[in-house]
């Protein structure tokens, strides 16, 4: 009977690791991440800027109209309840839009800015 020959014993790391790891470490240095901006919430924060700017210049539109509805009537007789009618229904508008506009701008400002810092 042949005893069974012997095997070689491979090596963990290969030839080439083994090298690597021998080296100085100055070498291979960690670098610090590049600090980066986040385009997802740049792209929502103008998105949400954009309706803000929309709601309000349905707002301004509204607050305009008000405030002339009594001079663009006034050479007609008899037509105070139309003026009435056109104040209360932008004033309506109004108390909806102003603070959609408000809101929709004021959180879209806040994510652009958010959005744009370098993390």
């Amino acid at each position: 009977m042949q005893p069974y020959p012997q095997q070689q014993q491979q090596p963990y790391y290969p030839q080439q690791q083994q090298q690597m790891m021998m080296q100085p470490q100055q070498q291979y240095a960690m670098q610090a991440p590049q600090k980066k901006r986040n385009p997802a919430l740049i792209a929502v924060g103008a998105i949400l800027l954009v309706i803000g700017t929309l709601a309000f210049l349905v707002f301004a539109y509204n607050a305009w109209q008000y405030s002339t509805v009594e001079e663009r009537f006034a050479d007609l007789k008899g037509s105070e309840w139309v003026v009435d009618l056109i104040k209360e229904a932008d004033m309506r508008r109004m108390m909806i839009f102003g603070p959609v506009a408000a809101v929709f701008g004021g959180v879209g400002f806040v994510l652009g800015l958010l959005g744009l810092r370098k993390r």
